[in-house]
């Protein structure tokens, strides 16, 4: 997700206005009680002088009259930037090396400029139409509410309030922000997964809530007809996601697997008022659009037409789990059964060190097993590590079958290094491995269990440890994780242990595919000389060994509450 990082961030909002901050969710006090912060989250589209763009409901109370009434006719509103800094100020945080000294320094933040305010009538008629939310005396929000007051704002306006801003300083933003084919305009479907990017409570602590992935999936999709035609569709999309907004999660980004934006997030609704959780509501990107370019200035429409029009990501191909499931081999020495990778049509195998170290003059046996049958070899030690890396490198004696060699030809992409697993956190991915060691080998074979990303451990400026959900077992030492795609994304190594819990299956760390990249590359030429000088068998470090250690904890009693960051 480290690439989507890029397209979101968040907005602090300032203002001196006490009964503003009143009307915030959650409003917390500067100095002195004098100034009043809210954060919402927004998506950063790449225009030629990027576009900040989120909600905009926080707005009314300090709109004229006029102004409103100018709103709901035209449906957008040009701001009047020198009017509005006498009451609220918005600025962006941009410090992507966060630090628990610096997080609240001037310094990481960029003052913006509010250039429009959109609200849709038609979004809300539809809305209100689609969903059922009709007020009790007319069929559609806005004949019940023909004009919006400024002492407040009604459930409905924030859903359908769009605020676009512009940076006092557009040539901060990084390069990567330049990509484009990052909207899709295409109707999402229901029970699609989605990433919402998203920094709740940002302003309380950058470091610990700025851009936080939430995994969510597509409850219901709603579309009516709209008066601009993208790609030869005249819909527009509104959706609901199992998520649940919390403070400051307006605004963000809603992205697909291929990481394009589907919509941002604009507020919660749920069933009953009682009820404490419910569903997001999403306003589709081709809605988004449709607003945008109704503005009257021609070079920000420009800018959204060009970001429209360029060419969608590319979708990965992909290879099934169940195609590369031989690729994960069956490990025997006496009763010890483990893991491990085949790397190749010349029969080395990746394991750990822990499932073969201390069985001098053991037999290695190597299992294969295929949909339809499997295959045994014999393998002996080629390598293991004399330092802190848990990692052994084994080699098939025999010359493999030629069904062997097929299924290496056809599953070729498994090695491919091209992923850089930053960018998958919060990714759905396959732990494989060995497990229930009692059971022969026609009644059981490897297993796929699935999880998500949740944390990449990078040192020294590459990623080392992967963190995954995915239920692993005694057995598993030495398989793989893969990733949905079908690539090779780490070598299983530990669960996480627990004193008194004992070992918390879901909650497992893998080596990361990087640190094996030069021994793969060095087995392609078969310059087995080189692979046995490589640093990663001599590793000695204490912090690697610390982390090894970390993964077990024995029991402590609670520590005292804080109730301050």
């Amino acid at each position: 997700m480290e690439e989507a990082a890029a397209f979101s961030s968040y907005i602090l909002i300032q203002t001196i206005d006490r009964g503003l901050a009143e009307s915030f969710p959650l409003a917390l006090a500067g100095a002195g009680d004098k100034t009043f912060n809210y954060s919402v989250s927004t998506l950063i589209l790449p225009t030629k002088e990027p576009l900040l763009v989120t909600v905009g409901y926080f707005l009314f109370p300090l709109l004229s009259q006029d102004e409103l009434k100018s709103l709901t006719q035209n449906q957008y509103l040009k701001l009047d930037n020198d009017e509005l800094r006498k009451r609220i100020r918005f600025y962006l945080y941009h410090n992507e090396k966060l630090d628990a000294n610096n997080e609240s320094d001037k310094d990481n933040y960029i003052e913006l400029v509010p250039t429009y305010l959109f609200l849709s009538k038609e979004l809300a008629n539809s809305f209100s139409e689609i969903f059922k939310f009709r007020s009790k005396n007319s069929n559609t929000f806005f004949d019940s509410h023909p004009s919006l007051k400024t002492n407040g704002t009604y459930a409905y306006s924030k859903f359908f309030s769009i605020l676009v801003l512009e940076s006092t300083n557009p040539a901060f933003f990084p390069m990567k922000l330049r990509y484009s084919h990052i909207l899709n305009i295409e109707k999402p479907t229901e029970g699609e997964k989605v990433y919402i990017l998203s920094s709740p409570y940002a302003l309380v602590s950058p470091m610990l809530y700025k851009n936080t992935v939430q995994v969510a999936q597509i409850c219901k999709v709603a579309s009516k007809p709209s008066k601009k035609s993208f790609y030869g569709s005249r819909k527009g999309f509104i959706f609901l996601t199992n998520s649940s907004a919390k403070e400051g999660e307006e605004g963000s980004p809603v992205f697909n697997r291929e990481l394009q934006v589907l919509g941002i997030t604009l507020g919660n609704i749920s069933p009953y008022s009682q009820d404490s959780t419910g569903f997001t509501v999403c306003l589709g990107t081709h809605y988004l659009i449709d607003l945008l370019l109704r503005a009257p200035d021609s070079q920000m429409s420009n800018d959204v037409w060009k970001i429209l029009t360029s060419k969608y990501r590319p979708t990965s191909r992909t290879m099934s789990i169940k195609t590369l499931i031989p690729r994960i081999v069956k490990v025997m020495i006496g009763t010890t059964i483990g893991s491990g990778i085949l790397l190749g049509a010349h029969g080395y195998i990746l394991t750990n060190k822990h499932v073969v170290e201390n069985k001098e003059g053991m037999k290695i046996t190597i299992e294969i097993n295929y949909h339809d049958g499997y295959e045994l070899y014999v393998a002996e030690l080629f390598e293991i590590s004399h330092g802190n890396l848990d990692m052994a490198l084994l080699k098939i004696t025999q010359e493999l079958s030629a069904k062997a060699k097929r299924l290496i030809k056809e599953t070729e992409k498994f090695l491919d290094h091209s992923v850089d697993v930053r960018y998958l956190q919060g990714s759905k991915v396959y732990a494989v491995g060995y497990t229930f060691s009692e059971m022969k080998s026609l009644d059981f074979k490897s297993i796929a269990t699935q999880g998500y990303v949740s944390k990449i451990i990078v040192y020294k400026n590459l990623p080392f440890l992967i963190a995954t959900t995915c239920p692993v077992y005694n057995g598993f030492s030495g398989g793989a994780i893969i990733s949905q795609e079908g690539y090779f994304l780490g070598l299983i190594t530990y669960n996480f242990t627990h004193g008194q819990k004992g070992i918390l299956n879901d909650m497992n760390f893998s080596y990361s595919s990087h640190i094996f990249k030069d021994m793969i590359d060095y087995l392609e030429v078969k310059n087995e000389k080189q692979i046995k000088e490589l640093e990663i068998w001599n590793t000695n470090d204490g912090y690697i060994a610390k982390m090894a250690n970390s993964q077990t904890i024995d029991y402590v009693p609670t520590f005292e509450f804080r109730s301050k960051l």
